[in-house]
């Protein structure tokens, strides 16, 4: 389908599609950006976005407010599904249902996250990835019509010294 972000300011949403992207988009304030944002807590060139193989990364240029993702101010960092990524009073999120399925697990989040109320750490759950991991796999199975997927390290594997002999037996 399409990597798509919406951009919320205002009240109102707008959609950019960034799925065939080359370069990266620079947002702020300056007509000279790819996407500019009519903001008062926007920088001219606020940030850099850039879609590479698999992942989203997002680089504050030096704004004066910076750029905040996920209530936290970073320079440097990824964009992943459920991340809020904050300039001035405008709002980018990717929007999910533009995603295809194996898109979302690509830009999960897998950040260690902390618990603030808290105060521990959590890690993600492993097992769920391996359960979704799994439902990808049967879905292919499905769509390309196959009942059950031959485990190829299920096979038995041959006894090499066996094998000789058995061969040395037949040669006498």
């Amino acid at each position: 389908m399409a990597i798509v972000l919406r951009i919320t300011h205002d009240g109102s949403h707008e959609y950019l599609d960034i799925t065939k992207s080359l370069k990266p988009l620079t947002f702020g304030r300056s007509e000279d950006c790819d996407y500019t944002l009519a903001n008062d807590g926007c920088s001219g060139t606020h940030l850099e976005l850039a879609l590479k193989t698999n992942q989203i990364t997002v680089k504050d240029l030096d704004s004066k407010n910076g750029t905040i993702l996920n209530n936290k101010k970073i320079t440097r960092d990824r964009l992943y599904v459920d991340d809020i990524l904050q300039i001035g009073d405008a709002y980018i999120e990717l929007h999910t249902d533009s995603l295809t399925t194996i898109e979302k697990e690509t830009f999960r989040n897998r950040r260690t996250i902390v618990d603030q109320s808290a105060g521990q750490l959590t890690i993600p759950d492993i097992s769920r990835s391996k359960k979704n991991k799994e439902k990808l796999v049967d879905d292919d199975k499905k769509r390309h019509g196959f009942n059950e997927l031959t485990n190829i390290t299920d096979i038995a594997k041959p006894n090499i010294s066996e094998f000789i002999k058995n061969k040395k037996k037949k040669a006498d």
